[in-house]
């Protein structure tokens, strides 16, 4: 009888190890989603921002070329 008390014991402190190990699985999987959807939000971020850049030096180039007197006219 006594074996069968300390063969449960140490099965319940087995279980909730593994409950508990199962617990931090969850979250740092959790963690690692969140770190990759700000990570995806960052990079349409910075291809956002470098279309604004690439349409800022376009406008640039074309009043600069009016000004001097290139008004982009056909051959």
């Amino acid at each position: 009888m006594e074996k069968m008390v300390r063969s449960d014991g140490r099965d319940r402190m087995r279980d909730e190890g593994r409950e508990e190990e199962q617990e931090e699985k969850e979250k740092v999987g959790e963690e690692e989603e969140e770190e990759e959807k700000e990570g995806d939000e960052m990079e349409e971020e910075e291809e956002k921002g470098g279309w604004v850049a690439v349409a800022v030096a376009a406008a640039v180039l074309a009043t600069t070329r009016r000004r001097r007197g290139r008004g982009g006219k056909g051959i």
